[in-house]
């Protein structure tokens, strides 16, 4: 039906119309219209409506809502009551809140609990979680480091990039110095700026000092400058050095920045 047709039927436009439907279903005691109100309203850009619809159902007990909320909550840097909100969901069986909370708690330190979140949702078929996953074996738990390693081969096979990067950092932990190489240069072709300044480590390592060199400087290209003294250990070059201390100390950004990875990937439906 069109816009049109729907206002001359009903005399509202579809939006309305819809969320006309859904509210006879919330007023009928159906957590989820709320939720479903709050998805409507959302996408027609009126967010704090969105919101209000949103934190009915959470209170009704639907996980989508309270996973909502939690999103709404963590963007307005309201970290507690995100964490609430998303340990409702997780409790209900919300794949992506459990995922989200997992890497809370691995934040402040309780791996043991953000393993089991993200365990879950990773066999639930949520592939980030599984990176995730990866990475907590990889530098918590030195008996799972097969496992660690799986997971961080599947991740990267499924297109996640920075997946490479961290195999390339577990590689070199290990002292497997080609695969290191191999998954650092994929990842820096990728453009993460860390993973070039790894791989200008690594080759720093082993001598190679002009590839060495070559690595910092694609790392400065691509934005990393945490660590931007380490650009000039192999730099012979006069200029060469000159333009990287002058730039790297004085907190003048490159030029040219790459993609930065995301932190985080949001899920808006539970998966069942």
């Amino acid at each position: 039906m069109s816009e049109q047709e729907c206002r001359k039927l009903t005399g509202r436009s579809k939006d309305e119309a819809v969320l006309a439907a859904f509210q006879e279903a919330a007023d009928r005691g159906i957590a989820q219209a709320h939720t479903v109100m709050g998805e409507v309203l959302d996408a027609a850009g009126k967010k704090k409506r969105a919101e209000a619809a949103y934190a009915k159902g959470a209170r009704e007990g639907d996980a989508d809502a309270c996973f909502a909320m939690g999103v709404i909550r963590e963007a307005a840097g309201k970290r507690q009551e995100a964490k609430d909100f998303y340990r409702e969901a997780a409790d209900a069986g919300h794949v992506v809140a459990s995922f989200n909370l997992g890497n809370f708690l691995y934040d402040e330190g309780d791996t043991k609990t953000a393993e089991t979140l993200l365990r879950y949702a990773a066999s639930s078929g949520y592939t980030m979680a599984g990176y995730h996953l990866g990475i907590l074996l990889a530098t918590h738990r030195s008996a799972q480091h097969k496992e660690a390693e799986q997971l961080l081969h599947d991740a990267a096979k499924s297109g996640i990039v920075e997946a490479h990067a961290k195999l390339g950092w577990f590689y070199a932990k290990n002292d497997q110095l080609g695969p290191a190489e191999k998954h650092l240069r994929r990842a820096m072709q990728a453009g993460i700026a860390i993973a070039a300044y790894h791989l200008g480590l690594l080759l720093d390592r082993q001598e190679r000092s002009r590839e060495a060199r070559d690595a910092f400087n694609e790392a400065y290209r691509l934005g990393y400058v945490e660590n931007a003294h380490a650009l000039v250990i192999v730099a012979r070059e006069e200029e060469l050095l000159l333009g990287y201390k002058a730039s790297a100390y004085n907190g003048t950004p490159p030029s040219h920045s790459g993609p930065r990875p995301e932190r985080r990937r949001w899920g808006s439906r539970r998966r069942n």
